[in-house]
């Protein structure tokens, strides 16, 4: 840059943990979190570009009668405030969904809420060099949908002849 040799550093360091506890046709349960720190230094700028996130995905299921299912997630994204970025940037998403399977699971019927508090946001921030940068994107908002599965692999038996 301007005729000078400019070394660039760059460290994205992390760490997460994840729970899990379930129990087949009863009960799905699982919590994670992942921090992680990314950070940049130049040679030509005595400036440190540096910031953190954490991702929190809780996961619960529970079952009725072992057909019918009522399953939730919640993902928190948190991101720190920088020099160049001013304020926290935090979003959540939050899905429900009830399920009823048929025919020995062969056939799900389910109804679904996805960013059921319409927050769905797409983020993306980095540092590269001397730039910290963000991209923000509109993503489909809150809605419901009505659907159905047919899973082929949990095909009743055949009948013996």
């Amino acid at each position: 840059m301007n005729s000078k040799i400019n070394n660039s550093s760059t460290l994205n360091s992390g760490f997460s943990i994840y729970l899990n506890k379930s129990k087949d046709k009863k009960y799905e349960f699982s919590l994670s979190n992942r921090f992680s720190n990314n950070r940049n230094s130049t040679s030509q700028n005595d400036e440190v570009k540096s910031f953190n996130t954490n991702n929190l995905d809780l996961n619960i299921g529970v079952y009725f009668r072992e057909k019918w299912k009522l399953s939730t997630d919640y993902n928190l994204n948190s991101r720190q405030k920088t020099t160049d970025f001013q304020t926290n940037l935090t979003n959540q998403l939050w899905n429900a969904r009830l399920q009823r399977t048929f025919k020995n699971d062969e056939f799900t019927a389910y109804i679904l809420v996805r960013d059921i508090l319409n927050q769905n946001v797409g983020i993306n921030r980095y540092v590269y060099e001397n730039i910290i940068g963000e991209e923000r994107n509109d993503r489909l908002k809150r809605y419901a949908m009505i659907g159905f599965t047919w899973n082929f692999k949990n095909k009743g038996e055949k009948e013996k002849q």
